[in-house]
């Protein structure tokens, strides 16, 4: 009859979860997504695998975290950057922790050491716990955010290697299976995000509390097991080490910043997952790097310092209890006392907590209601259903935040208004809708809160040369440049916004510096060519047009303005290729087209100039120039009349163009010649 139970069980837990995520699917990438998946070219291919292991060498969420890697590389086989496979792996992730979470709970409150409960109160407080953490709204960053992929991927490993364990006390024959099946996924765990370090001393501590009844007796039994799980941290050296140790200066000791001002700042987040736990709004995507900076901001440390003792209490007098207060602290204890610059509070590190919460919550709530006369199993199971519809429900709400960034975003800023990283992910937002005043307005908040904020100056910058404000768009990258003088991408577009100031030397010292950063970045070759043109270093100007085509084959702006380059020395055979080559490229190039009519009109080819300057009138029939030249074509052609049409044309389109009254002067004097004639 259980096995039934228990076998309903699963399937309303995949069901809960399954509806209060079914909108998440067409969630697009967000925030450190771009970084991780689509500018990260090592999940491109799933062979050779050492490429997807190694991870990119950049300080990115999969920098050292090869498993993590590996799973978005198949994501990539699958759908390429198509959001659908990243969401669906995700689901599928965090339903196999919830199975994983019920066989765990149910294992625990009824077991052969000494059950808490009888087996059909085991099973229905197991599913009651599982229902409610699957459907959890905390948890929607952990799920739908895909790159948070390594939360809930680390906290599946963590299950299984725990619930392994727990079938290797239970085996009275100690197969190996289950101790092969625990070191091995622990050993995956480590591979993909550092929390799991903590799996091998939640081991031992369960073992200690629900079956050993003390260490000493753990080590002496289950000492086998306990070898492999320390050996899985070798692994995890291994990867904290390459990526430097403190993941490229964003979190670990040696970045800059107190550690005691981090901590401080972990009362209050402590203190949000717990009421983000039980009145779950308003959630808050990106909380935004702050400090404490007066002693009466540190009053969440008077509850959450008594919960710690609490727990230690516990832990030695009713080590049951003390188990789910020592899986909340410990779980948290990474990122709480390890300190980082940019992220004091994350929702998704609450997703393996908010287990020890959820069962305190279930079983003391089951506990204390039997005493009363109404109660029943089966009520307090509706119960719990009631609140799995309203979480879920919830739930589903918060999933459609997720469909779009702005609405992301600005959902945050409602809670945050002075996050600057909100500001500039809006104000990026804005400028992909075209709105540039809102965008601009964004970029400016965003490096007013934040004067540091290195990306926000230099983007606020690029922005201003788009609206022609050169005097403000030079001090932004000069902010850039001060607080990161190796940012390439300031050190090219401060050059090339020089040279339109006619600047050509002081351009040169930024591009040419932009080059040596990143010598494979092709916008660098290509301004740097158009510098050395300026600066009538036609030779050194055609060779880095060449790398930037090298490294990006279908630029078709480096061969039109190497085309013009050749134009202004008067090579105009090959300027033609190079202009051919463009509009190979870019079909629709009309400027392209336009210049090589020039280019053949000045080898006195005016046929193929007359063809040339009509597909620029084709692909842009308000083009006055390429009427003018046209008509000049066709009066060297001897084709007065055609060339009249274009003459009068080009001044329908210009009046002011004073090249062609000329030039129909010069037609109508012709025409009188020819009459006299």
């Amino acid at each position: 009859m259980l096995r039934k139970f228990n076998s309903i069980a699963a399937a309303l837990i995949v069901c809960a979860g399954l509806a209060a995520y079914w909108g998440s699917f067409n969630s697009p990438f967000v925030l450190d997504d771009t970084t991780s998946i689509t500018a990260n070219p090592t999940i491109r291919h799933l062979w050779p695998i050492t490429d997807i292991l190694s991870t990119p060498k950049i300080n990115v969420t999969v920098q050292s975290r090869p498993i993590l890697n590996l799973s978005l590389a198949i994501n990539y086989s699958l759908s390429q950057y198509n959001v659908w496979s990243y969401h669906v792996l995700n689901l599928s992730i965090h339903l196999l922790s919830a199975l994983c979470l019920f066989g765990i709970i149910r294992r625990t409150l009824f077991n052969n050491q000494g059950a808490l409960f009888i087996e059909s109160v085991a099973s229905s407080l197991a599913l009651s716990i599982a229902l409610l953490w699957v459907v959890h709204p905390l948890n929607t960053e952990a799920v739908s955010y895909i790159i948070q992929r390594a939360e809930s991927l680390t906290a599946l490993f963590l299950f299984i290697s725990l619930y392994s364990s727990i079938r290797y006390f239970e085996d009275t024959l100690k197969s190996k299976r289950w101790l092969f099946a625990a070191f091995f996924s622990c050993l995956l765990g480590m591979a993909t995000k550092e929390v799991m370090a903590v799996a091998p001393v939640l081991i031992l501590l369960y073992d200690r509390c629900f079956c050993s009844s003390t260490f000493k007796n753990a080590l002496l039994r289950h000492g086998r097991l306990y070898a492999g799980l320390s050996l899985t941290w070798i692994v995890l050296i291994f990867l904290v080490i390459q990526s430097g140790g403190n993941r490229g200066g964003s979190i670990g000791f040696g970045i800059g910043g107190s550690a005691l001002s981090y901590l401080a700042t972990q009362g209050e987040a402590i203190y949000r997952y717990l009421r983000l736990s039980y009145w779950p709004h308003p959630l808050v995507f990106e909380y935004g790097a702050f400090t404490v900076k007066d002693i009466s901001e540190l009053i969440y440390w008077i509850l959450i310092i008594p919960l710690i003792v609490a727990s230690f209490w516990a832990f030695f007098k009713k080590p049951k209890l003390g188990f789910l207060g020592a899986w909340f602290f410990i779980i948290l204890s990474p990122t709480s006392l390890v300190p980082g610059t940019s992220q004091m509070i994350v929702e998704h590190r609450m997703y393996m907590p908010l287990v020890a919460v959820i069962t305190l919550s279930v079983c003391g709530l089951y506990t204390y209601t039997k005493a009363f006369t109404w109660f029943s199993l089966e009520r307090f199971l509706c119960g719990i259903f009631v609140i799995t519809i309203l979480l879920g429900s919830v739930t589903y709400q918060r999933n459609k935040s997720y469909t779009s960034p702005l609405n992301l975003w600005s959902e945050t800023l409602k809670e945050r208004p002075n996050n600057p990283l909100a500001h500039y992910m809006i104000a990026e937002e804005y400028l992909l809708k075209g709105d540039i005043n809102n965008s601009g307005n964004h970029y400016a908040l965003a490096v007013s809160l934040s004067p540091s904020f290195v990306v926000a100056h230099e983007r606020f910058a690029e922005l201003l040369v788009h609206l022609g404000n050169y005097v403000d768009a030079k001090k932004e990258f000069q902010n850039t440049l001060l607080l990161r003088p190796d940012f390439a991408d300031a050190n090219m577009n401060l050059g090339s916004l020089l040279a339109e100031e006619h600047k050509p030397q002081e351009a040169f010292t930024y591009v040419s510096k932009a080059v040596t950063l990143e010598p494979t970045n092709p916008e660098a070759h290509y301004n740097l060519a158009n510098v050395l043109v300026m600066l009538g270093k036609r030779s050194e100007a055609y060779a880095e047009y060449n790398s930037a085509i090298h490294y990006k084959a279908d630029y078709n702006q480096a061969y039109y303005n190497w085309a013009n380059a050749l134009m202004e020395e008067g090579n105009f055979k090959a300027a033609i290729i190079k202009y051919s080559q463009a509009i190979a490229l870019n079909p629709t190039y009309y400027l392209a087209e336009y210049n090589q009519g020039n280019a053949y009109a000045s080898l006195h080819l005016f046929q193929e100039a007359v063809s040339h300057y009509s597909n620029a009138i084709k692909l842009n029939p308000k083009f006055a120039f390429a009427e003018l030249n046209l008509g000049s074509a066709y009066l060297e052609l001897g084709e007065l009349n055609q060339a009249e049409v274009h003459y009068t044309h080009a001044l329908s389109l210009d009046p002011l163009l004073d090249e062609a009254k000329e030039n129909l002067k010069r037609l109508n004097a012709l025409r009188l010649r020819n009459v006299e004639k």
